[in-house]
């Protein structure tokens, strides 16, 4: 049995622009002086790597087929991944990374998306 690639594999690609968000996120970070552990950005960069490899490296093909690797996935899909995006904080990140300009303020992309600049 040969593994079959998928026409659209948007679950990996999903996970790879995930990864690249969070890494530039944590970047920006340290770039200025911010402190972030490198340990949430890895267990992050983990889990999307783990999402990717789970659903794009050709298992898909064989989960189809076979319920061991159809199990396999959904156990991985459900026991380990989300441990490791949520230990990568990224909501965390997110706030620190943004540009803000006080108590309270939204920053100047949302302004301006709200008044339909």
């Amino acid at each position: 049995m040969a593994p079959t690639v998928q026409p659209l594999p948007l679950l990996p690609g999903i996970a790879v622009v995930m990864g690249l968000l969070n890494l530039a996120g944590a970047i920006r970070l340290w770039s200025g002086g911010r402190r972030w552990p490198v340990w949430r950005a890895l267990c992050f960069l983990l889990g999307c790597a783990a999402l990717a490899v789970t659903m794009g490296a050709g298992v898909e093909g064989y989960g189809f087929r076979m319920f061991s690797v159809f199990m396999f996935q959904q156990l991985t899909l459900m026991m380990a991944i989300p441990p490791l995006l949520v230990l990568g904080s990224p909501g965390t990140l997110l706030l620190r990374a943004m540009p803000h300009r006080g108590l309270c303020q939204a920053p100047s992309f949302v302004e301006g998306f709200l008044s339909g600049n």
